[in-house]
Protein backbone atom coordinates (compact mmCIF):
# COMPACT_ATOMS: atom_id res chain seq x y z
CA UNK A 1 0.00 0.00 0.00
CA UNK A 2 1.19 3.50 -0.73
CA UNK A 3 0.67 4.69 2.86
CA UNK A 4 3.04 2.03 4.22
CA UNK A 5 5.80 2.24 1.63
CA UNK A 6 9.11 2.58 3.47
CA UNK A 7 10.57 4.88 0.83
CA UNK A 8 7.95 7.46 1.81
CA UNK A 9 8.06 6.94 5.59
CA UNK A 10 10.51 8.93 7.68
CA UNK A 11 10.44 9.51 11.45
CA UNK A 12 9.00 12.91 12.34
CA UNK A 13 7.74 14.79 15.35
CA UNK A 14 3.99 14.19 15.52
CA UNK A 15 3.16 17.86 16.05
CA UNK A 16 5.34 18.94 13.12
CA UNK A 17 3.86 16.25 10.89
CA UNK A 18 0.37 17.32 11.92
CA UNK A 19 1.14 20.96 11.17
CA UNK A 20 2.16 20.01 7.65
CA UNK A 21 -1.06 18.04 7.11
CA UNK A 22 -1.81 17.92 3.38
CA UNK A 23 0.07 21.09 2.47
CA UNK A 24 1.98 20.54 -0.74
CA UNK A 25 5.77 20.94 -0.77
CA UNK A 26 6.90 24.30 -2.11
CA UNK A 27 8.91 27.38 -1.14
CA UNK A 28 7.09 29.35 1.55
CA UNK A 29 5.98 32.89 0.83
CA UNK A 30 7.45 36.00 2.42
CA UNK A 31 4.93 35.94 5.27
CA UNK A 32 5.63 32.30 6.14
CA UNK A 33 5.17 30.91 9.63
CA UNK A 34 8.10 29.02 11.14
CA UNK A 35 7.22 25.93 13.12
CA UNK A 36 7.83 26.44 16.84
CA UNK A 37 9.14 22.91 17.38
CA UNK A 38 11.21 22.74 14.18
CA UNK A 39 11.90 26.36 13.16
CA UNK A 40 13.83 25.31 10.05
CA UNK A 41 10.49 24.22 8.58
CA UNK A 42 8.08 26.91 7.42
CA UNK A 43 4.61 27.11 5.93
CA UNK A 44 2.14 29.55 4.43
CA UNK A 45 -1.54 29.22 3.64
CA UNK A 46 -1.16 26.40 1.13
CA UNK A 47 2.40 25.04 1.17
CA UNK A 48 5.13 23.57 3.37
CA UNK A 49 8.88 24.16 3.01
CA UNK A 50 11.07 21.60 4.81
CA UNK A 51 14.46 22.33 6.32
CA UNK A 52 17.37 22.60 3.91
CA UNK A 53 18.90 19.24 4.80
CA UNK A 54 15.53 17.57 4.15
CA UNK A 55 14.63 19.20 0.83
CA UNK A 56 16.42 16.67 -1.38
CA UNK A 57 15.13 13.73 0.70
CA UNK A 58 11.55 14.98 0.36
CA UNK A 59 11.94 15.52 -3.39
CA UNK A 60 13.31 12.04 -4.10
CA UNK A 61 10.62 10.40 -1.95
CA UNK A 62 7.98 12.31 -3.94
CA UNK A 63 9.50 11.28 -7.27
CA UNK A 64 9.50 7.64 -6.19
CA UNK A 65 5.87 7.75 -5.04
CA UNK A 66 4.71 9.51 -8.22
CA UNK A 67 6.38 6.88 -10.41
CA UNK A 68 5.53 3.86 -8.25
CA UNK A 69 1.82 4.53 -7.65
CA UNK A 70 -0.72 5.35 -10.33
CA UNK A 71 -3.80 4.07 -8.48
CA UNK A 72 -4.00 0.81 -10.43
CA UNK A 73 -3.05 -1.31 -7.40
CA UNK A 74 -5.69 -2.06 -4.76
CA UNK A 75 -5.85 0.40 -1.86
CA UNK A 76 -3.58 2.93 -3.56
CA UNK A 77 -3.98 6.42 -4.99
CA UNK A 78 -2.68 7.97 -8.20
CA UNK A 79 -0.02 10.22 -6.70
CA UNK A 80 0.96 13.18 -8.85
CA UNK A 81 3.37 16.07 -9.07
CA UNK A 82 2.42 19.23 -10.91
CA UNK A 83 2.64 23.01 -10.83
CA UNK A 84 -0.91 23.55 -9.58
CA UNK A 85 -1.24 24.25 -5.83
CA UNK A 86 -3.80 21.95 -4.27
CA UNK A 87 -4.66 20.67 -0.82
CA UNK A 88 -5.63 17.27 -2.22
CA UNK A 89 -3.63 14.52 -0.57
CA UNK A 90 -2.67 12.90 -3.88
CA UNK A 91 -0.85 16.07 -5.04
CA UNK A 92 2.42 16.12 -3.21
CA UNK A 93 4.29 19.15 -4.43
CA UNK A 94 5.21 21.75 -6.97
CA UNK A 95 7.22 19.79 -9.51
CA UNK A 96 9.67 22.51 -10.55
CA UNK A 97 10.55 23.22 -6.90
CA UNK A 98 11.07 19.54 -6.10
CA UNK A 99 13.33 19.16 -9.13
CA UNK A 100 15.36 22.15 -7.97
CA UNK A 101 15.69 20.72 -4.45
CA UNK A 102 16.87 17.43 -5.93
CA UNK A 103 19.60 19.21 -7.92
CA UNK A 104 20.83 21.35 -5.04
CA UNK A 105 20.60 18.80 -2.22
CA UNK A 106 22.03 15.51 -3.58
CA UNK A 107 21.83 12.27 -1.60
CA UNK A 108 24.16 11.96 1.36
CA UNK A 109 25.50 8.77 2.93
CA UNK A 110 22.60 8.37 5.37
CA UNK A 111 19.94 8.52 2.65
CA UNK A 112 21.92 6.10 0.48
CA UNK A 113 22.38 3.66 3.38
CA UNK A 114 18.66 3.77 4.16
CA UNK A 115 17.84 3.03 0.52
CA UNK A 116 20.14 0.00 0.66
CA UNK A 117 18.60 -1.23 3.94
CA UNK A 118 15.08 -1.04 2.53
CA UNK A 119 16.21 -3.07 -0.46
CA UNK A 120 18.40 -5.56 1.38
CA UNK A 121 16.38 -5.86 4.59
CA UNK A 122 17.44 -5.62 8.22
CA UNK A 123 17.38 -8.04 11.15
CA UNK A 124 15.26 -6.88 14.08
CA UNK A 125 14.25 -8.42 17.39
CA UNK A 126 11.09 -9.77 15.78
CA UNK A 127 12.55 -11.02 12.52
CA UNK A 128 14.14 -10.04 9.22
CA UNK A 129 12.26 -7.33 7.34
CA UNK A 130 12.81 -5.67 4.00
CA UNK A 131 10.79 -4.14 1.19
CA UNK A 132 13.31 -5.40 -1.38
CA UNK A 133 13.06 -2.55 -3.84
CA UNK A 134 15.00 0.66 -4.28
CA UNK A 135 14.30 4.32 -4.82
CA UNK A 136 16.14 4.84 -8.13
CA UNK A 137 16.19 8.61 -7.61
CA UNK A 138 18.45 8.11 -4.58
CA UNK A 139 20.80 5.88 -6.58
CA UNK A 140 20.75 8.20 -9.60
CA UNK A 141 19.25 11.64 -8.88
CA UNK A 142 19.83 12.56 -12.54
CA UNK A 143 16.82 10.40 -13.41
CA UNK A 144 14.41 12.97 -11.97
CA UNK A 145 15.13 15.57 -14.66
CA UNK A 146 15.03 12.86 -17.33
CA UNK A 147 11.67 11.55 -16.12
CA UNK A 148 9.78 14.74 -15.30
CA UNK A 149 11.07 17.58 -17.51
CA UNK A 150 9.39 18.49 -20.78
CA UNK A 151 11.13 17.34 -23.95
CA UNK A 152 12.26 20.87 -24.86
CA UNK A 153 14.03 21.42 -21.52
CA UNK A 154 17.53 20.00 -21.23
CA UNK A 155 19.52 20.18 -18.00
CA UNK A 156 22.97 18.83 -17.20
CA UNK A 157 21.44 15.85 -15.37
CA UNK A 158 19.02 15.03 -18.20
CA UNK A 159 21.84 15.34 -20.74
CA UNK A 160 23.91 12.85 -18.73
CA UNK A 161 21.06 10.32 -18.80
CA UNK A 162 20.59 10.85 -22.56
CA UNK A 163 24.19 9.98 -23.45
CA UNK A 164 25.59 7.74 -20.73
CA UNK A 165 24.60 4.29 -19.51
CA UNK A 166 23.28 3.99 -15.97
CA UNK A 167 26.50 2.44 -14.68
CA UNK A 168 28.48 5.34 -16.19
CA UNK A 169 26.60 8.06 -14.30
CA UNK A 170 28.67 7.36 -11.18
CA UNK A 171 31.98 7.19 -13.08
CA UNK A 172 33.32 10.74 -12.95
CA UNK A 173 36.08 10.22 -15.50
CA UNK A 174 33.38 9.26 -18.04
CA UNK A 175 30.30 11.39 -17.28
CA UNK A 176 31.75 14.12 -15.04
CA UNK A 177 31.84 17.81 -15.90
CA UNK A 178 35.53 17.89 -16.81
CA UNK A 179 35.75 14.48 -18.51
CA UNK A 180 36.31 14.01 -22.24
CA UNK A 181 35.21 10.43 -23.03
CA UNK A 182 35.46 10.77 -26.82
CA UNK A 183 38.88 12.51 -26.53
CA UNK A 184 37.96 15.28 -28.97
CA UNK A 185 39.44 17.99 -26.76
CA UNK A 186 36.08 19.20 -25.42
CA UNK A 187 35.06 18.47 -21.84
CA UNK A 188 31.55 17.25 -21.10
CA UNK A 189 30.54 20.65 -19.74
CA UNK A 190 31.36 22.26 -23.09
CA UNK A 191 29.61 19.46 -25.02
CA UNK A 192 26.50 19.99 -22.89
CA UNK A 193 26.37 23.77 -23.25
CA UNK A 194 26.91 23.59 -27.02
CA UNK A 195 24.50 20.62 -27.36
CA UNK A 196 26.78 18.03 -28.90
CA UNK A 197 27.41 14.30 -28.41
CA UNK A 198 30.15 13.61 -25.81
CA UNK A 199 30.72 10.11 -27.20
CA UNK A 200 31.17 11.07 -30.85
CA UNK A 201 34.29 13.09 -31.76
CA UNK A 202 32.85 13.79 -35.20
CA UNK A 203 30.04 15.74 -33.52
CA UNK A 204 32.39 18.19 -31.78
CA UNK A 205 31.24 21.75 -30.95
CA UNK A 206 31.57 24.20 -33.82
CA UNK A 207 31.46 27.96 -34.27
CA UNK A 208 30.82 29.49 -37.67
CA UNK A 209 32.88 32.65 -37.94
CA UNK A 210 32.64 35.40 -40.54
CA UNK A 211 33.80 39.00 -40.81
CA UNK A 212 32.86 41.95 -42.93
CA UNK A 213 34.70 45.24 -43.14
CA UNK A 214 33.41 46.40 -39.78
CA UNK A 215 31.45 43.50 -38.22
CA UNK A 216 32.55 40.22 -36.68
CA UNK A 217 29.94 37.42 -36.55
CA UNK A 218 29.89 34.06 -34.74
CA UNK A 219 27.04 31.57 -35.14
CA UNK A 220 26.75 28.72 -32.66
CA UNK A 221 24.24 26.49 -30.86
CA UNK A 222 23.58 26.67 -27.11
CA UNK A 223 21.33 24.73 -24.76
CA UNK A 224 18.35 26.62 -23.33
CA UNK A 225 17.63 26.97 -19.60
CA UNK A 226 21.25 26.90 -18.44
CA UNK A 227 20.21 28.47 -15.15
CA UNK A 228 18.52 25.18 -14.17
CA UNK A 229 21.94 23.55 -14.27
CA UNK A 230 23.71 26.39 -12.41
CA UNK A 231 25.74 27.17 -15.53
CA UNK A 232 26.42 30.57 -17.07
CA UNK A 233 28.13 31.66 -20.28
CA UNK A 234 29.82 34.95 -21.11
CA UNK A 235 32.14 36.36 -23.75
CA UNK A 236 35.55 37.90 -23.15
CA UNK A 237 38.13 39.73 -25.28
CA UNK A 238 41.91 39.95 -25.06
CA UNK A 239 44.70 41.65 -26.96
CA UNK A 240 47.45 39.32 -25.73
CA UNK A 241 45.72 36.03 -24.69
CA UNK A 242 46.74 36.80 -21.10
CA UNK A 243 44.56 39.67 -19.94
CA UNK A 244 40.86 39.14 -20.63
CA UNK A 245 38.09 41.73 -20.40
CA UNK A 246 34.32 41.11 -20.42
CA UNK A 247 32.43 41.81 -23.63
CA UNK A 248 28.82 42.77 -24.17
CA UNK A 249 28.19 41.60 -27.73
CA UNK A 250 24.86 41.69 -29.51
CA UNK A 251 23.49 38.11 -29.39
CA UNK A 252 20.25 37.24 -31.17
CA UNK A 253 18.42 33.91 -31.65
CA UNK A 254 18.46 32.52 -35.19
CA UNK A 255 16.63 29.18 -34.94
CA UNK A 256 14.75 27.32 -32.21
CA UNK A 257 15.87 23.69 -32.04
CA UNK A 258 13.70 22.55 -29.16
CA UNK A 259 16.07 22.15 -26.24
CA UNK A 260 18.71 24.40 -27.84
CA UNK A 261 18.84 27.59 -29.88
CA UNK A 262 21.13 28.67 -32.69
CA UNK A 263 22.53 32.07 -31.74
CA UNK A 264 24.25 34.81 -33.74
CA UNK A 265 26.83 37.00 -32.01
CA UNK A 266 27.76 40.28 -33.66
CA UNK A 267 30.44 42.71 -32.56
CA UNK A 268 32.05 45.67 -34.33
CA UNK A 269 35.63 44.95 -35.31
CA UNK A 270 38.01 47.00 -33.19
CA UNK A 271 41.52 48.28 -33.83
CA UNK A 272 43.83 46.53 -33.22
CA UNK A 273 42.26 43.06 -33.75
CA UNK A 274 41.42 41.13 -30.58
CA UNK A 275 41.04 37.55 -29.49
CA UNK A 276 37.62 36.37 -28.29
CA UNK A 277 36.52 33.47 -26.15
CA UNK A 278 33.38 32.07 -24.54
CA UNK A 279 33.67 31.47 -20.80
CA UNK A 280 31.53 28.67 -19.35
CA UNK A 281 31.11 28.81 -15.58
CA UNK A 282 29.60 26.13 -13.37
CA UNK A 283 28.16 28.03 -10.45
CA UNK A 284 27.89 26.62 -6.92
CA UNK A 285 24.32 25.62 -5.95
Amino acid sequence: MDNSDLHNLWPANAAVNGARGNLFFDMSSGNATHNSISPENSSDSDSWEPAGQDKGIVARACFYMAVRYDGSDANTTDLTLDEIPSSASNRMGVLSVLLNWNRHYPPLAGEQARNQSIFQGVLTATGFYGQHNRNPFVDYPQLADAAFLESDVLTWAKWQVMFFAIDQLDVDHVSGLTSDPDEDGFENLIEFVLRTDPLNPINAPTFQVSASQDLFTITYRQVNDLVLSSIATSWEMSMDLTHWLPMNPNITPVADEGDATTLRLEQPIGTPPAFWRMRITHLPP
